[in-house]
């Protein structure tokens, strides 16, 4: 491959984040270099996945090499950064803004079977819609600057693995029928070429505390360096199930649907020392399962801790607990209980506010 086709695959996966997900268009002035700093600063919108490469331990209830996720959001229109910045610069009054973001998540594992394949990914593009409301609290501003916002969210979205086999290893002929009744609490997954696949509706609501600190930018933004958030989601697959590739009946009945999710978390900055200089995290979840298999727990839970490093361009190390159904596509009727612990980038970029 020569060294323009090269430089060019470069340039156009750099785009959507140096652009921050505004429209591209030929008009209009070209900005200038701290407009464009500006804009890469605080484009980002919020709550989105981290990229990340991990190794679970213990392993025996998995049985893979590493886990890894990888994330690719495409802001199409994204008005979150202006409203921040507006929010910011009118104490008290409320501004609004609004993203919407096509994005592909790809959730693989390599196995530890016979020549190690990474068995069956997880596939789940989506398209997400984004509602903000932020208001700069004028009554926090003796100790420090504070804006607080609220957070809509709906989102479509397909999760499926790429495989067309029979959902469960007691199913045969290519109709995938029972030879005889399989008590539930029997059911086994076919792992290695079993057909996962489901169309979902979701919506959730967030509320967001952000507190303002050091100035960043060549004095003209100020950046948040506390982040607090608590918010709810629910996932639905029935609405979807009846168009192609949507979740079938045998499925729906030992997956556990319709999904309601509270987590929260806090992010900070760290500046004591040039060498731990960066971002750090506590995140966590529950999310009820409603009609899952007894096999399987009828709570996930999850809790996790993590730092970025301003010296490697936010890339950090994670540490992950979690119990509960496997949601690893044909997973889902097993339980685990792991820490998962490895390098992580991405997400959503650190705010600021131009003064």
């Amino acid at each position: 491959m020569s060294a323009r086709v090269l430089r060019c695959c470069a340039l156009a996966l750099a785009l959507p984040a140096a652009l921050g997900g505004q429209d591209v268009g030929l008009r209009g002035p070209v900005p200038t270099q701290v407009e464009s700093r500006e804009r890469i600063a605080s484009a980002s919108l919020p709550l989105l996945e981290r990229n990340y490469i991990s190794q679970p331990f213990p392993n025996y209830n998995i049985g893979s090499w590493f886990e890894g996720l990888l994330a690719v959001h495409l802001p199409v229109k994204n008005s979150y950064a202006r409203s921040l910045d507006s929010a910011y610069q009118q104490p008290g009054i409320t501004k609004v803004g609004h993203g919407v973001v096509p994005s592909m998540v790809v959730n693989l594992r390599m196995t530890r079977e016979n020549s190690a394949p990474v068995r069956t990914p997880s596939y789940m593009p989506r398209l997400r819609y984004v509602f903000s409301r932020s208001t700069r609290d004028a009554r926090a501003e003796r100790a420090s600057p504070r804006v607080n916002q609220w957070l809509y969210e709906a989102t479509v979205g397909h999760y499926s693995n790429g495989q067309d086999g029979c959902l469960y290893a007691q199913q045969v002929d290519t109709n995938c029928v029972f030879r005889t009744p399989v008590p539930r609490n029997a059911l086994r997954a076919n792992r290695r070429d079993g057909s996962f696949s489901s169309h979902y509706l979701e919506a959730a609501v967030t509320r967001r505390w952000i507190s303002i600190g050091t100035t960043n930018f060549d004095d003209q933004r100020l950046r948040a360096r506390r982040v607090l958030h608590v918010g709810a989601k629910v996932r639905d697959y029935a609405a979807l199930s009846s168009i192609g590739g949507g979740m079938v009946d045998e499925l729906r009945s030992e997956y556990g649907e319709p999904r309601l999710r509270v987590f929260g978390g806090a992010n900070w900055e760290r500046n004591r020392n040039e060498s731990w200089s960066g971002n750090s995290w506590i995140e966590g979840f529950a999310e009820v399962l409603p009609g899952r298999s007894p096999q399987v727990d009828p709570v996930r839970l999850s809790l996790e801790f993590g730092h970025s490093f301003d010296r490697l361009d936010g890339v950090g190390v994670f540490a992950r607990l979690y119990s509960g159904q496997d949601d690893y596509n044909l997973g889902f009727l097993t339980n685990i209980r792991v820490i998962h612990v490895g390098v992580v980038v991405g997400g959503e970029s650190r705010m600021s506010f131009r003064m």
